[in-house]
């Protein structure tokens, strides 16, 4: 019975299983089947350029919802992220031309924008984080299209305009003179044109400087175009100084952005042209006061009735450009035409130090940065004999009258005078210099001068007076590489006075390490292996440009011959 019953147990199980099997098959099946008449009735298929203009599309829609409730820092993201999908879209759109909703949509945004800069009971409720973004709305969404519009107008292309009931008509190419082409781009047809509309397009471009989507080039274009629209409405002289300090930065800004070890030559000629019209805009206006102490908000360009300050510092931007220059050496070949005629340069950057030494001499500078100024002088000087020196006065001056008086002014202290400039130059820093670095070099340069014009006591007394070898090795590498120029030149004048013991001491410590050309920066050493990629770049940053090499063969040769004619008493 048991067998029986448990027979048809198995039996019944076994079937009713078969059974489930059977109908999870057929309910699977028609799941499947279900999916599949779903895909066939949801399922689009779509062009590349339908699927973009849907992603643009649903971006502006963000940014309606944004606008709606004024929540001005997703609009900026949202606003961004829409010039992200702009730029994938970008070879549909030069096929396709510009769809009407994004030009539509860029016009309502920027009277969105314009709006509230005009409301200034608007513009006074927001928080200084909204203010910046507004600003960065305004330069970003409608100026760029106008300025990117009139460029098409420039090569004779269409230009998409917009009509009163918001239709899109192609009109042909209207010749306006450039000036008023370029007014138009910035301010607008028939805007006034003042020193606070000027301010606040100087304002745009700053709060857009640094981010990376900011064309650099055209920042440089904008700010020219600023420079010449205020010298010929006649604005303030403040104004076009604070223009004059941004265009300069912007130019540093493109050198950067640039992946080479110095800066375009193009862009440093430029560079140093506007610096000359900053200085000789300064030295003729005294009473503009410029500086980084000044803070933005106590800032003045516009009101005449109050004094003149402008933030930005002229000691900063010079000595950018003297580090430009020395990387423009450092990246040429030494024997090459190409670094003979960039060396020609040099009486540029001589001039542009010239007037910025005037410029905190009559404009009463802080100390510290008269000592800034006064350093990069006798950092031009302290290597050259007098009469390089004279040769490289002569070749300083220009063709205009004005010029040729003041180098007729400088000549007196450059050609017969080099050490009285040195010294009152050095005199000053070691009154006034409140940092050790400056004080340090200072007095390396003046020992250096005095040596390779074989003023050998003068050298020495000042050598042993500063006890610099007791406390040069906590100092920078640059300032122990001039130590050890220094000590070198201070050897060679030893040895042509004569005097073979001092002249010995002097080059002993650096010929027993076999690295003279490491530790004059004039070259690297053999084992390069045992240093990282960082540290050979900075190594290579420290070379000294090769107009200012010490023949290492002629170390050599002044050390062995004195370390010889002192071993020959000994060996008689």
């Amino acid at each position: 019975m048991s067998r029986f019953f448990g027979g048809s147990d198995s039996d019944s199980e076994s079937t009713s299983s078969e059974e489930e099997q059977v109908q999870q098959r057929i309910a699977s099946n028609n799941l499947f089947a279900q999916s599949d008449d779903e895909d066939d009735v949801k399922r689009v298929v779509k062009s590349h350029k339908d699927k973009r203009f849907d992603e643009l599309k649903d971006a502006i829609r963000a940014i309606k919802n944004h606008k709606k409730i004024n929540d001005i820092a997703k609009v900026l993201s949202s606003f961004e992220l829409l010039g992200k999908i702009y730029v994938k879209a970008k070879n549909i759109i030069d096929k396709e031309g510009i769809p009407k909703f994004y030009v539509k949509y860029l016009v309502e945004l920027e009277d969105y924008v314009k709006e509230i800069w005009d409301d200034k009971d608007t513009k006074k409720k927001l928080s200084k984080i909204n203010a910046k973004i507004t600003i960065h709305l305004s330069s970003s969404s409608g100026g760029g299209v106008a300025r990117d519009a009139k460029r098409r107008k420039g090569k004779g292309s269409k230009q998409v305009t917009i009509k009163e009931d918001n239709e899109f008509s192609a009109e042909e190419e209207v010749k306006v003179p450039k000036e008023k082409t370029a007014d138009k781009a910035l301010f607008g047809k028939d805007a006034e044109i003042t020193n606070e509309s000027v301010l606040i397009k100087v304002q745009e471009l700053l709060a857009v400087r640094g981010k990376k989507a900011t064309d650099r080039r055209e920042v440089i274009n904008t700010f020219k175009e600023l420079l010449t629209i205020t010298s010929r409405e006649n604005l303030s002289t403040a104004l076009s100084v604070k223009i004059l300090i941004g265009l300069i930065s912007a130019i540093y800004d493109s050198a950067v952005a640039v992946l080479v070890n110095s800066m375009k030559q193009e862009y440093w000629k430029m560079c140093t042209d506007f610096l000359i019209v900053l200085m000789d805009m300064l030295l003729e206006h005294p009473e503009i006061k410029t500086g980084m102490k000044i803070p933005e908000e106590s800032e003045n360009v516009t009101d005449p009735n109050l004094p003149y300050q402008v933030r930005g510092c002229a000691i900063t931007l010079m000595e950018r450009m003297d580090d430009e220059f020395t990387k423009i050496l450092q990246s040429c070949d030494a024997r090459s035409p190409e670094y003979i005629q960039r060396l020609k340069d040099e009486s540029i950057v001589t001039t542009v130090i010239k007037k910025t030494q005037k410029l905190v001499e009559k404009n009463n500078f802080l100390p510290s940065d008269v000592c800034k100024a006064y350093l990069r002088r006798i950092e031009h000087m302290y290597y050259k004999y007098d009469t390089l020196i004279a040769k490289t006065t002569k070749g300083e001056g220009n063709d205009d009258d004005e010029d040729k008086e003041e180098t007729k002014d400088d000549s007196d202290d450059n050609t017969t005078n080099s050490r009285e400039e040195i010294a009152r130059l050095c005199n000053y820093i070691y009154k006034k210099d409140e940092t050790e670095r400056i004080r340090t070099r200072a007095m390396l340069c003046q020992t250096y001068h005095h040596a390779i014009h074989d003023r050998w006591t003068d050298a020495r007394d000042l050598m042993l007076m500063s006890h610099l070898q007791e406390s040069i090795h906590h100092s920078d590498i640059p300032t122990q590489v001039l130590y050890n120029r220094t000590m070198v030149q201070l050897g060679l004048c030893a040895f042509r006075h004569g005097i073979i013991k001092n002249a010995h001491n002097c080059l002993v410590e650096l010929q027993v390490t076999n690295r003279v050309r490491e530790l004059l920066a004039q070259g690297f050493s053999q084992r390069q292996s045992d240093k990282t990629k960082d540290q050979e770049k900075l190594e290579r940053q420290r070379q000294i440009p090769f107009h200012m090499h010490i023949n290492t063969e002629l170390i050599e040769c002044c050390y062995l011959t004195s370390a010889m004619l002192l071993e020959i008493p000994y060996m008689a």
